[in-house]
């Protein structure tokens, strides 16, 4: 199945090491770095992760002209993922962490947003509009760095409608207007209540329907809320189908990190395939198992969830 994923592209990179003393200049531990490594990360990880899962992965999104950016380029065609290269005037987004004795001890920030007077919209339009015919789903994975417009986002959801395309949306609660109308949108527990103004509520199963019900009302849209440690919640739009709650399969929770590009890559590519939700949640489910019990923004290769089904 092929699916474009639209949206806000960064650099992960690990900066791995040990501690065995403290500094003398400042009370901050000191890492003997052993290994540092770069991943791909926000938008060029979902795209990773459905390349891995066995689809085609269509990536639309921006870097800058920098060695950060060729890196990312090197990056994306090493995963399968097909890239043509939005350069912008901005620096390549990155976050660093650094990680001592296996725990993350500080990560570091630099991120470049899109001015408003470069105008990425047309084209990305465009890029969809061509391909349309040939895609089975739109992933839009908007971490709200300006790549994407609200303009931007209406007119591809216009496109989508008009060809019958499944429009899943991850985006951050300041752009969640920007999607109204799409297929599905998955936030994760935190975001849905910063979406919904619900406040900091109790994570029990009538909370979460409350907090589904609430941004059901805001987006006109099916929602999946991912559960961090208790799984995956499903709720319909405009039926009476019964929701779907599903809890983790993970043993052993070692990084969330990228853990939702997982479950929104997995997800999609089993309704682009015309899995059912319970079908396609059960998937997802397994791969974010996975995902989790992994350092760092990981991909999840089929194989894997092959043979954790057959186990």
């Amino acid at each position: 199945m092929k699916v474009v994923v639209i949206g806000d592209i960064m650099l992960d990179e690990y900066i791995v090491g040990s501690t065995r003393r403290i500094s003398p200049e400042a009370p901050v531990p000191i890492v003997e770095v052993s290994n540092i490594q770069a991943t791909l990360g926000g938008a060029s990880n979902t795209a990773a992760n459905i390349s891995a899962l066995g689809g085609s992965s269509v990536l639309i999104g921006g870097i800058g002209e920098d060695k950060y950016g060729e890196g990312l380029c090197r990056l994306l065609r090493d995963a399968n993922v097909e890239y043509e290269p939005i350069y912008l005037s901005n620096s390549t987004t990155r976050k660093t962490r650094v990680i001592s004795n296996n725990q993350q001890i500080v990560r570091l920030d630099q991120e470049f947003k899109v001015d408003n007077e470069y105008d990425t919209g047309l084209d990305c339009i465009d890029k969809v509009y061509k391909s349309i015919k040939e895609t089975d789903c739109i992933i839009f994975s908007d971490y709200a760095k300006g790549f994407l417009s609200k303009s931007v986002c209406s007119s591809i959801i216009g496109i989508a409608k008009e060809n019958n395309t499944l429009v899943i949306v991850d985006t951050k609660p300041s752009n969640l207007h920007w999607y109204k109308g799409c297929s599905v949108v998955k936030p994760n527990w935190k975001e849905a209540l910063e979406m919904t103004g619900m406040g900091n509520v109790d994570m029990s199963e009538e909370s979460i329907k409350k907090v589904a019900k609430a941004l059901k009302a805001r987006v006109k849209c099916d929602v999946l809320i991912t559960l961090g440690s208790k799984g995956l919640y499903y709720s319909f739009y405009g039926c009476r189908k019964k929701p779907i709650f599903m809890p983790t399969l993970a043993k052993d929770i070692y990084d969330v990190s990228g853990a939702g590009d997982t479950v929104i890559a997995s997800f999609a590519l089993c309704m682009s395939k015309g899995m059912g939700v319970n079908e396609s949640l059960i998937f997802a489910n397994k791969a974010a198992s996975i995902a989790v019990g992994k350092r760092g923004t990981s991909v999840v290769y089929k194989g894997e969830v092959l043979k954790m089904e057959n186990n």
